[in-house]
């Protein structure tokens, strides 16, 4: 075993933070990507709180953090980039004094404030065995879902299921009611119309929309590829191209792409056939039960609501969205403040980057660019130029960046933090096998855990 290999295997106890940033994570999935907290809100909501303060406690009890965390920030990459975020922090803080007012600026700021804490204490409390195994279990999570989702989407065009009621999720502005159907394995929303009647589901589980659910999907995928998980690949493949997300398909071809170019194997072309065989085997199933229906014109619709320029379209919308920033920044150059966007432009936006520049102003939005996009950055140079995690979890971060031009931005939950986070770790560790002087004195470290004063 080398030094990189024995400084990446923790021979140390999980801490006690550890195990609570592990099952406050795990609780916080019930807030993104699932939106089940909406069945009951308040309870999630004291959940959270009560959970939130137990970390807090362990803390205090044993403050051990772990090597690899105390120097982070000497990476200069990853200091300039929080730096960059906390001008865009200042930004935001002025512009939401500026135009919300004091009260309104503490409950924006608290919101992303306890986000970026967190992820903070990932990056120094969580090691590198509880990241794979977190990982490994969002994959169980995500291929559950999968697999519930895609029987609900066939269930559904056969006749098997109806929806059992309706929920009331968040309103997203003038295009969405928040009103979802609601099914025994799954929340619907959008459905495709089928000639002669009929409609195909998105699938979408227990997510706001299917858009939400595919980059979810998306990002258990590319770690199953890595782990060599193929049946739950095969899995997760399925149900990706179920939610008929143009968008994300292209992001997963691309990461798969670029990520298995580089180690192609036999087993994995063979887990690329399996995935190839899982989709035709649902699609046939779908087809055989309508062999009259032009499937052309389904074509022809769908891909009318995606890159149609007309609003109503996912393009047009986006489009209609960045419009709506360009007018609101020419009235505020200096930004509307946190939570600007709904209280203002009353639409969620579709282009997560833009809200950076409505609610912080320019000073803020290049600020916020700069710091994401450095982390962008160092993720596609990670997937390109290096192997093991550190360029899975590089694929990761790209695919993110690319969300956030189409959904919710890079950092929006803690879902979002935690993926950040774990990348930001496994770089520092990569960075510093370069460095024998830094390996041994981070062995070293591990073989005595750290605590703080």
């Amino acid at each position: 075993m080398d030094t990189h290999e024995r400084v990446l295997k923790s021979r140390r106890r999980a801490s006690l933070p550890e195990w609570g940033l592990v099952a406050f994570f795990s609780y916080t999935l019930l807030s993104y990507p699932f939106y089940l907290k909406y069945l009951e809100y308040s309870a999630y909501q004291a959940g959270f709180v009560a959970l939130l303060l137990v970390v807090l406690v362990l803390f205090v009890v044993e403050p051990r953090v772990i090597p690899v965390g105390q120097i982070t920030l000497r990476q200069l990459p990853i200091a300039l980039g929080v730096a960059s975020y906390a001008v865009y922090l200042l930004a935001l803080g002025a512009a939401s004094l500026l135009n919300a007012g004091e009260g309104y600026l503490i409950a924006e700021l608290g919101r992303l404030l306890v986000k970026i804490v967190v992820g903070l204490a990932f990056v120094a409390c969580v090691s590198d065995r509880a990241y794979r195994w977190m990982l490994d279990r969002y994959t169980d999570v995500m291929l559950v879902a999968a697999i519930g989702g895609t029987v609900l989407v066939v269930g559904a065009v056969l006749g098997w299921f109806s929806p059992i009621g309706t929920i009331q999720l968040p309103s997203a502005g003038l295009r969405d009611d928040g009103i979802r159907d609601a099914y025994i394995l799954g929340f619907a929303w959008v459905a495709l119309p089928l000639p002669g009647g009929g409609k195909i589901i998105r699938l979408q589980s227990f997510t706001d929309e299917p858009g939400t659910f595919a980059f979810a999907l998306l990002i258990a995928l590319i770690w199953a590829v890595h782990r060599r998980r193929g049946y739950s690949a095969a899995g997760l493949t399925t149900a990706l191209l179920l939610t008929w997300s143009i968008g994300a398909l292209v992001a997963g071809l691309g990461a798969l792409i670029v990520y298995l170019w580089r180690s192609l194997s036999i087993r994995r072309l063979s887990m690329l056939g399996l995935m190839v065989l899982s989709v035709a085997a649902i699609l046939g199933v779908i087809v055989a039960d309508h062999p009259a229906m032009p499937w052309s014109e389904v074509a022809d619709r769908y891909l009318q609501s995606k890159v149609g320029l007309s609003e109503g379209s996912s393009l047009g919308d986006r489009l209609s969205d960045i419009g709506a920033v360009v007018r609101v920044v020419d009235r505020h150059p200096f930004g509307l403040g946190g939570g600007g966007v709904a209280r203002v432009v009353n639409v969620s936006l579709g282009v997560g980057w833009m809200r950076a520049l409505a609610e912080a102003g320019f000073v803020g939005f290049t600020a916020y660019v700069l710091a994401l996009g450095i982390l962008t950055w160092l993720g596609l140079r990670s997937a390109l130029a290096r192997r093991g995690d550190v360029a899975a979890l590089g694929s990761i971060i790209v695919i993110l960046a690319f969300a956030a031009f189409q959904r919710a931005r890079m950092d929006e939950s803690i879902w979002h933090w935690w993926l950040m986070a774990a990348f930001v770790r496994e770089f520092t560790v990569a960075r510093m096998a370069g460095s024998s002087k830094s390996v041994e004195s981070l062995e070293r470290s591990d073989a005595a855990p750290q605590e703080v004063r």
